[in-house]
């Protein structure tokens, strides 16, 4: 093979491995924004809410048992789902103060159990 030859071919190779790079490092920080966005613990909302169970359930599993609360919140037309701690007993008919987390990427909000209000 001639030396000119040889010599585009692998400029050529060169410049398809550094375009090649390029592409692939600018994928991986697009995957990495969008992850950051989607988990973004900067833009969740958090409030406290009051609600009121109205039934009980256990869910079983290798470990063991999670118990699970259904409760009724009055501006929610839904039942919500709640597991408890499992130090904390499940109680029907029972005020629950619980944490209300509002991800903008979530199309609904979660709960989380903090404590029996009497």
């Amino acid at each position: 093979m001639r030396k000119e030859t040889k010599q585009l071919l692998d400029d050529q190779m060169s410049l398809n491995h550094w375009l090649l790079k390029i592409i692939l490092i600018s994928a991986f920080l697009t995957v990495c924004f969008l992850i950051y966005w989607l988990i973004d613990p900067g833009s969740a909302k958090t409030s406290q809410v009051v609600g009121f169970s109205i039934n009980k359930t256990a869910k079983l599993h290798d470990e063991g048992h999670t118990n699970i609360l259904f409760m009724k919140i009055a501006n929610e037309s839904r039942t919500i789902k709640i597991g408890l701690p499992y130090s904390v007993p499940a109680k029907i008919n029972a005020k629950v103060l619980m944490s209300k987390i509002e991800q903008p990427s979530w199309t609904q909000p979660r709960y989380r159990f903090l404590k029996y209000v009497d």
